[in-house]
């Protein structure tokens, strides 16, 4: 991917729920963004939280015992209040390393959702949002799986949609890298939580990505794929625990990974 058009190189990272689960993970991965700022000291960084661990589900709860529906906006309100907790906390801990970070709403992210029915038609970014913020910040922390419809409404954008909000906001900031955290290194031939024999696959094309997660591999959103791969944009599929090792999807590789197709499935949750 070609660097950014601003004055500094912009990498995207995304923090899903997975691994976020308690205080000492922001403490963690605030470390770990100040280490990559520190190594590289021009790069603006722009990361993207889901809520912590088991906190969608527990606010979504919350919000149909109230009488709530998953679809209305007061309940895309509710479910919001993780993500921007995660923000929050994020950007508290980088303060506390002396990053220089700040956090932002849904509104600032520049990210709406329009009317379109492919993945690369749902959403407008306006790129303007983020980039006045990154005027003056290194980091800036986004909240993920919310954008705002054309009204102005806070609204959702489905389970795993901070993957989806990375995506876009790599493809409209043109970072050089769009790089997505999980709990797992990256892909697998199968679940490495329930097989110790599953093999690590190192590179992957977007249409095998694409048919993995269509027969229930929900590593990656699917629409974040659909979106990626509309944009033409290279993702890294990644922890930071285990650096030796990731994943990196793309649109052609010049080696193909040796995986009979019937064992390319990985569910993690």
């Amino acid at each position: 991917m070609a660097a950014s058009d601003g004055a500094f190189p912009r990498i995207v990272y995304k923090l899903g729920g997975s691994i976020l689960r308690g205080p000492q993970d922001y403490a963690f991965y605030a470390e770990q963004l100040r280490d990559v700022l520190s190594e590289r000291p021009s790069t603006q960084l722009i990361v993207v939280v889901s809520a912590q661990f088991g906190e969608t589900d527990r606010l979504l709860t919350q919000a149909l015992d109230a009488g709530g529906s998953e679809v209305d906006a007061a309940t895309a309100l509710l479910l919001a209040t993780g993500e921007l907790q995660s923000v929050a906390r994020l950007t508290i801990a980088l303060a506390r390393l002396g990053v220089s970070a700040v956090g932002i709403g849904p509104e600032q992210t520049g990210i709406t959702l329009v009317d379109g029915t492919r993945a690369e038609d749902r959403l407008a970014v306006d790129r303007r949002r983020v980039e006045s913020v990154l005027l003056a910040r290194q980091v800036v922390v986004v909240p993920g799986f919310v954008g705002t419809s054309a009204t102005g409404q806070w609204v959702t954008l489905g389970r795993g949609g901070s993957d989806l909000s990375a995506v876009a906001l790599a493809a409209a900031l043109n970072a050089e890298s769009c790089e997505l955290i999980k709990d797992v290194p990256g892909y697998f031939t199968r679940d490495p939580n329930q097989d110790a024999n599953a093999e690590h696959i190192a590179q992957l094309d977007f249409n095998r990505a694409l048919q993995m997660a269509e027969a229930g591999c929900d590593l990656v959103q699917l629409d974040a794929l659909r979106y990626a791969k509309a944009q033409r944009l290279q993702l890294i599929i990644r922890d930071l625990k285990t650096r030796e090792r990731w994943t990196r999807v793309c649109d052609s590789l010049p080696v193909q990974p040796s995986v009979e197709p019937e064992q390319d499935v990985l569910a993690v949750a």
